[in-house]
């Protein structure tokens, strides 16, 4: 059973540095919940705007510790798409845009589609994992208050 979730936001800061917020993967593990260590496992250039990076992630909720691998694919200012190598879940895509309401306004859109490789991920997480997104998206927020300033 596939999930889809989407959140969109205006926060009151460049597109630039939004950006540049969410693409810093390596730094998640220091204001993300849940995301304990990020390593990154390739990194390539496959036009002159597009980069490519894979990451290893590893996630500690409560009593589960999961790795799952990704394949990021960051469009400068504009759009990442973030897609499922390897993991617990059987797919994962994930997309943010952002879109500049002014200098000092940016639309970013969160997309996020997922299903777990098994029924007990399933009956168990599925809606936990929701939420987990509403707070990671909050997370993102909390960080770019603290670093614009």
């Amino acid at each position: 059973m596939k999930f889809n979730h989407q959140e969109i936001k205006i926060l009151p800061y460049p597109k630039d540095f939004l950006y540049s917020l969410i693409a810093d993967v390596e730094n998640y593990p220091n204001f993300i919940p849940w995301i304990s260590s990020v390593t990154l496992l390739n990194s390539t250039q496959d036009s002159e705007e597009n980069s490519v990076k894979e990451y290893e992630l590893c996630v500690d909720f409560k009593v589960i510790k999961e790795k799952f691998s990704t394949r990021d694919v960051f469009c400068y200012t504009d759009w990442i798409q973030i897609t499922l190598l390897q993991g617990p879940f059987k797919y994962l895509q994930n997309n943010w845009t952002f879109e500049s309401l002014s200098p000092n306004n940016t639309k970013i859109t969160f997309d996020i589609e997922f299903e777990f490789k098994s029924r007990l991920f399933t009956s168990v997480f599925a809606k936990v994992f929701i939420h987990a997104q509403k707070r990671i998206l909050q997370a993102f927020e909390n960080q770019a208050k603290k670093t614009a300033k």
